[in-house]
């Protein structure tokens, strides 16, 4: 399998959203080269509750900024 830098720990809690829009991404100790397809399998994993309403709300926002 391809490895690809990947973060592992993608969760509302380290997206930080500025008031310009900047997309900060944070805490980066998980990240490594890792099959491709880890990040999508680390994202789908059961979320904690306080991410679960930040998906609800703010997933479009993020996506089209991405």
């Amino acid at each position: 399998s391809t490895l690809a830098m990947t973060h592992l720990d993608s969760a509302p809690r380290n997206i930080i959203v500025q008031e310009d829009d900047t997309i900060c991404i944070i805490d980066w100790e998980d990240a490594g080269a890792y099959p491709a397809h880890f990040e999508r399998l680390m994202m789908e994993r059961p979320a904690l509750e306080e991410d679960k309403e930040f998906f609800l709300t703010k997933k479009i926002y993020l996506m089209e900024r991405l």
